[in-house]
């Protein structure tokens, strides 16, 4: 949850992410201080690496890059309403339903291309 909180930071603020791993460092923690380094400079580099990319890439990929954000976001805000255990179970559970229905549908598919034909000679022979 907390990196998608960071990603909300603007451009402005990311010089205050600096002097916050200083003055974390001034009061030795450093661990505080190198996580706060790190957001800076993935804040500050990455909108230079992934722009020209996001720039030539079609219009239907960025659509399909901010579904799956979406998705996730989605996704960590009802793992953190539901709780963690919860959350695995649901996941297992439609897990379980996407298997079944793709095992179910391939006889099912095979049960229409049988039974169409079989239906269609059927109707030809009673006439």
């Amino acid at each position: 949850m907390k990196s998608t909180l960071l990603a909300w930071i603007p451009m402005e603020a990311v010089p205050l992410l600096f002097v916050t791993a200083g003055i974390a460092m001034v009061f030795g923690l450093r661990g505080v201080a190198a996580g706060f380094a790190a957001t800076g400079l993935v804040a500050a580099v990455l909108p230079v690496v992934f722009g020209p990319l996001f720039d030539q890439l079609p219009l239907w990929t960025l659509y399909l890059v901010m579904f799956i954000m979406i998705a996730g976001l989605g996704f960590g805000l009802a793992k953190s309403i539901l709780g963690g255990r919860a959350w695995d179970h649901m996941v297992g559970i439609l897990a379980a339903d996407v298997v079944r229905w793709t095992f179910l549908s391939a006889f099912r598919l095979l049960a229409v291309v049988i039974v169409v034909p079989l239906q269609a000679l059927a109707r030809r022979i009673r006439r």
